[in-house]
């Protein structure tokens, strides 16, 4: 085989591999997002001023 072909097999692998793997990155993380909080769970009960 000429060098020409296996060096564009092989940088066609390399980008397909780094395609995949940020696929699969991004659906990893936004699998993982935290739940939204809503700003009253987080707040402290406000005390009475009298």
């Amino acid at each position: 085989m000429d060098t020409t072909v296996i060096f564009a097999l092989l940088s066609v692998l390399i980008v397909t591999t780094a395609g995949v793997g940020a696929m699969i990155g991004l659906l990893a993380h936004a699998g993982t997002r935290p739940a939204p909080v809503r700003v009253d769970d987080r707040l402290p009960a406000p005390t009475p001023s009298r």
